[in-house]
């Protein structure tokens, strides 16, 4: 007895097209959202921090630990090619001086706390890995930064004293830095950078 064999006509395989099929499915493309943290070792550039460093000062000038969280939106072009937005709700800066004072000692410590805004490029290239659920991408970040100013305070000897009449309420600045992407099964990305923060204005 013959047996008919059924077959099922396959599709002639355009090198061309499914190359450009695959470029589509590997890019990153579209927009990503989600939560930012960020530790942060701001410096204030002002005279008692100068001071601190001179070779024959007495005084201290410790730079402060800076909490900031928030929300983060990307828009990735193409693998080579990402704009970052980072909404800081809460941005932390200041520092601590410890000093003498017609020979008393103070514990000096500012506080300034700002509602801030990053908005940076990233040049990137990738790094291929072995694990296809997931893709590296890196490079270098350069940006512009926002500030609005909630509120500034010192304190000295425990004793807190507003001092937000001696900084402007808007600051702005240049930021540079560089950014690793780990990207998971297309849908998931986490996001490491540092970056340098310099204020032109207040800091």
């Amino acid at each position: 007895n013959d047996t008919n064999l059924i077959s099922q006509p396959v599709a002639s395989y355009d090198t061309t097209e499914n190359i450009l099929l695959d470029k589509k499915k590997t890019n990153f493309g579209g927009f990503y959202a989600g939560g930012i943290f960020g530790v942060q070792n701001p410096w204030l550039l002002n005279n008692s921090t100068y001071n601190s460093f001179s070779t024959n000062s007495i005084n201290e000038s410790v730079p402060g630990i800076g909490i900031c969280y928030g929300v983060s939106l990307a828009y990735y072009f193409s693998h080579n090619w990402t704009i970052t937005s980072n909404l800081f709700i809460l941005s932390k800066y200041g520092q601590t001086y410890n000093s003498y004072n017609n020979g008393t000692y103070e514990n000096d410590k500012i506080n300034l706390n700002y509602k801030q805004l990053n908005l940076y490029a990233v040049k990137r290239s990738d790094r291929p890995l072995k694990n296809k659920n997931l893709s590296l991408s890196y490079g270098p970040l350069l940006g512009i930064n926002l500030k609005h100013l909630n509120f500034a305070n010192q304190s000295i000897n425990g004793k807190e004293n507003d001092i937000e009449e001696r900084y402007s309420k808007y600051d702005f600045g240049l930021l540079l830095g560089y950014e690793s992407n780990l990207k998971i099964k297309k849908r998931w990305m986490c996001s490491f950078s540092i970056s340098g923060d310099f204020g032109l204005n207040n800091i």
